[in-house]
């Protein structure tokens, strides 16, 4: 060959050769299209054995088939992994999380302004999600209305809702519909979802079948109307509120700041200051009678009434009884100490020490 047929073939050689930029705008589609093509011509007799494009270049038939081979694998695996039946991982898994996520900024700003808000909603809303950025950019492959319609159609009782899904029907212009309707929907709507989605949705994040789960799995709770029980509960609780003030009320006997002088069989019980909350009404009383007193408008036996009336209106009664002993030894008396315990020897030992301690 002449040097100019060289110049000519290895022009047509560079117009002929394959970059990894000529790979990525195929499909498996295209692949397949050529597998039928060259059936017939597969390894080494679907490339010429020398020539000058060969030598050319530097290649040899054994560098075609290799190239050849790389490229069926590479294109079978796209398609395994787009119908999720690749082997390696899970769809999921495949996502590059900073990649994608500046891919969607660049090439779906709109989008990713959306996603942004998302993630705001739930930071606001304390509601950490594990690896959220990563699923919300696999959840855009997919329709999450009709996730959450077949979601429900799959398991009325207890349908497996993720948190994001409701984020995302909320702030995606995507789903304007739904919203527009104040996401009113109906189960005639749930049971035309496309339940082929929902699988792939699950089988995309390394699950064999849709999970499922049971009701008492849930944070649902089912209210039923109260009974008579419930609502002498109810009215017992709300009294408790109105009336019992732990800072008067609240005694712990094991505590260590009970002193003796807190106990009603102590003669220092009886010594004690009275109440606060007493105190403070004996107060607003007398004031209020020394008001009226002070006022000048009303006749004795006016005042006499009123007096007689506020004392009936507000009240103070003690329970404690004071009692009263025949003897030191009645009065230092506290209750009697009941040991229960089992019939084994080790127990009863015990026992017997701790009325021993109790006795001197």
């Amino acid at each position: 060959m002449t040097k100019e047929e060289i110049e000519e073939a290895e022009a047509r050689a560079d117009a002929m050769s394959v970059e990894v930029e000529d790979l990525e705008g195929l499909t498996g589609d295209d692949a397949d299209e050529a597998y039928g093509e060259l059936d017939d011509e597969t390894g080494e007799d679907a490339f010429p054995n020398d020539g000058p494009m060969l030598e050319s270049r530097g290649l040899t038939n054994a560098n075609l088939v290799e190239i050849d081979a790389a490229a069926r694998e590479y294109f079978d695996t796209q398609r395994s992994m787009k119908d999720g039946t690749w082997e390696g991982f899970k769809p999921f898994d495949l996502i590059d999380e900073e990649a994608e996520w500046e891919r969607l900024n660049l090439t779906d700003p709109v989008q990713f302004e959306e996603c942004e808000e998302v993630l705001e909603e739930m930071d606001d809303d304390d509601r950490p999600i594990a690896m959220a950025e990563k699923l919300l950019l696999y959840d855009l492959n997919f329709d999450v209305a009709n996730l959450f319609l077949a979601a429900c159609n799959h398991n009325p009782d207890a349908p497996i809702i993720l948190p994001q899904w409701l984020y995302q029907l909320e702030c995606y212009s995507r789903y304007h519909d739904v919203q527009s309707r104040n996401f009113e929907i109906d189960w005639e709507e749930a049971e035309k979802a496309d339940m082929s989605e929902l699988l792939r949705y699950w089988t995309g994040l390394g699950y064999e079948e849709i999970p499922t789960r049971t009701s008492q799995e849930t944070n649902m709770i089912k209210i039923e109307p109260p009974d008579f029980d419930d609502l002498q509960m109810s009215h017992m609780q709300e009294w408790m509120k109105e009336v019992y003030n732990p800072e008067f009320d609240e005694v712990f006997f094991d505590d260590d700041a009970f002193m003796p002088y807190d106990s009603v069989f102590s003669e220092e019980y009886y010594q004690k200051d009275p109440p606060k909350d007493q105190v403070e009404m004996d107060k607003l009383i007398k004031e209020f009678k020394d008001d009226v007193v002070e006022a000048g408008n009303m006749t004795d036996t006016e005042t006499k009434e009123m007096y007689q009336y506020m004392d009936n209106m507000v009240s103070v009664k003690n329970f404690t009884q004071r009692t009263t002993h025949d003897s030191p030894e009645a009065a230092e008396f506290q209750g009697h100490l009941v040991v229960a315990c089992s019939e084994l020897d080790v127990d009863l030992e015990i026992a017997e020490k701790i009325t021993q301690i109790m006795e001197r």
